[in-house]
């Protein structure tokens, strides 16, 4: 175990120091793909679980995550995550509930995902003769975004949970700021990790994206000048809303209805707001990078 971040993050560790075969470290700076490297210089076989403090497994969760390992050959498993049961109610939660939802973007498939989940999977320790260790970098604050990548990148494939009961239970962003904060990082780690950095089309779709948001953000000002910009503009926005939408009725009808409230009238009506939030959340993630580049060609 690999102890950073606050104080109870720490205790948490400290409370299995007492066990036998734990063996507690002390995270350095340098992020988490190195604390989980230097976790790996301990290991040397079995099944390895990468997880994360904040989070409740419980038995039939670490039963289906082991098991395609152990009975089907598998070297990933990948689950995800979901809500506590207290925080199932909360508009932010709903909303990031059915828009993170990976299986909207992606066929039906074991094996059609790309990314790993930070807090919820399983590898074959056999997987890291083949690929060493995980990429670091000095400027991508190196998260799970680089793994999932680096680990096809060798050939290996990552086998998805896509029932919901193989999630795990974890704190969610249920605040508009907790909400933000986490999506910055989370959006400027996935533009600037080595692998999107090769990714033309990618930096096409954001520099849309980032135009896009700009014109949800100033239409209102713009039809002072010409009135056919509110048309455009409104036009922009309730695309975005139906998409959002897809993504609510997809996710109604892939989970069932025990393991979420209902959606009421009041969460349709934020998602105009998340909507106008996101889209700063891109300007300013786009704008970030942008003098990020730019100090460093200078410097």
């Amino acid at each position: 175990m690999n102890a950073g971040g606050d104080q109870e993050t720490k205790k948490i560790a400290e409370s299995f120091r007492n066990n036998d075969n734990f063996t507690i470290l002390q995270q350095k700076p340098g992020g988490k793909m190195k604390a989980l490297n230097e976790c790996l210089n301990f290991i040397s076989e079995g099944i390895i679980y990468s997880t994360d403090a904040d989070i409740i497994i419980t038995d039939e969760i670490l039963l289906r995550m082991i098991y395609p390992i152990i009975n089907q050959n598998e070297y990933v498993v990948v689950g995800g995550v979901r809500p506590l049961k207290f925080q199932q109610n909360n508009s932010v939660v709903k909303y990031l509930l059915t828009t993170r939802n990976p299986n909207f973007k992606i066929k039906f498939s074991r094996y059609e995902g790309r990314q790993i989940s930070g807090p919820n999977t399983c590898f074959k320790y056999e997987l890291f003769t083949e690929i060493g260790k995980f990429q670091e970098d000095n400027y991508f604050a190196a998260t799970d975004r680089v793994r999932g990548p680096q680990i096809r990148s060798k050939g290996f494939k990552l086998y998805q949970l896509r029932s919901y009961r193989g999630k795990l239970f974890t704190y969610y962003p249920d605040s508009v700021r907790v909400y933000i904060l986490q999506e910055l990082r989370w959006r400027e780690n996935a533009l600037t990790n080595p692998y999107s950095r090769r990714n033309f089309k990618l930096f096409i779709k954001y520099i849309i994206s980032i135009l896009l948001s700009l014109y949800i953000i100033v239409f209102p000002v713009l039809i002072f000048f010409n009135l056919s910009f509110i048309f455009i503009g409104i036009l922009i926005l309730f695309n975005n809303y139906l998409n959002k939408l897809r993504k609510v009725r997809f996710f109604k009808f892939t989970v069932s209805n025990k393991y979420y409230n209902k959606f009421g009238l009041m969460f349709f009506i934020k998602i105009i707001l998340y909507i106008y939030i996101d889209a700063l959340i891109t300007i300013f993630v786009g704008f970030n990078i942008i003098l990020h580049k730019v100090k460093s060609k200078t410097s």
